[in-house]
Formats: structure tokens, sequence, C-alpha cells
């Protein structure tokens, strides 16, 4: 009995791990602007779910990563104060995009440092090199659309 539910138990971590390994927006993303790349990764907060793994992203370089002093940009209009000072270079831009399909990922959230505004998320595999994601308010109807491009790393970091 015992090494039934062993067995078990390794075949659904392996199967969760898989699901999150196969994902193909795991990678470096350029930003439509092409003023940042975002490596998209499983979220590592310990939450992952195996039945809905959950992708997260984050800022890894930018075009323009200090100030005209020569300091690290900060996120400076974040509305919590506490989060003002941490580097835009690193900063959690994407999190929570749950796999619902293949190739789509929804009821996520993206953080706009420009603004301090965080919007409900959503995303789609166009092809093996592009990312559609949408950033909306409320519901997707009211939101905007960005198509990122794959690139093969983050161009040395910040």
């Amino acid at each position: 009995m015992r090494i039934v539910i062993l067995l078990l138990m390794f075949g659904l971590a392996g199967h969760a791990s898989a699901r999150n390994a196969e994902h193909g927006a795991v990678g470096y993303w350029l930003t439509e602007n092409g003023k940042a790349i975002v490596q998209f990764t499983p979220c590592a907060d310990g939450l992952a779910s195996s039945i809905k793994p959950r992708i997260c992203g984050q800022i890894v370089w930018t075009e323009a990563p200090r100030d005209e002093s020569g300091a690290l940009k900060r996120d400076a209009l974040n509305p919590d104060e506490d989060l003002r000072s941490r580097a835009i270079c690193g900063l959690p831009l994407v999190g929570d995009l749950e796999l619902a399909s293949g190739k789509k990922l929804e009821d996520g959230w993206i953080y706009n440092p420009r603004s301090g505004d965080t919007f409900g998320a959503e995303a789609e595999l166009v092809s093996a090199q592009k990312l559609k994601l949408r950033g909306f308010l409320g519901i997707s109807l009211l939101g905007q659309s960005q198509v990122w491009t794959r690139v093969n790393d983050d161009r040395g970091g910040c």
C-alpha cells in the first residue's frame, strides 16, 4: 500500500512539474516597445498548484536601468510606500497566470511601474516566438493587448 501511495505522489508531482516545464511561455520576452525583457518562469512563491500551474514574470533587463544620477531606477509610483524603494530591474511585472489550455494563460495580474497601477492579465502563446499579453480593468473587454517577442536571454541583465 505504501508503495502505491509513493508511486502516486511521485507521479502527480512529476505531472505537475511537466505541465509547468512544458508551457511555451516560460522564457525571455522582449516587450512590444523593446525597452524591457521579462523572464517568465513557474511562480516560485510556493503556492503553485498541481491542478493549475501558474506562470510569473519579472523584469530582467531594461534599456535604461539607471536615472540621470547613475542610480538604479526605483518603483517610485507604487501605491505601497514600502515598495517604492525596490529597483525596476528584478521587479515582479506579471503574476499568477494560470494555465487554461496548452497556449492560454488567464486570471493573472500585470503591474505598470510607469503609473503604479495593477491590472488583470491574460496571455496567449500565438507562436513559439510571439506572446500576446492583455492587461485589463475588471473584464478583458476593457483592456489593451501587446505582442511580446521571444529572445534568447536577458542581454546580460540590468
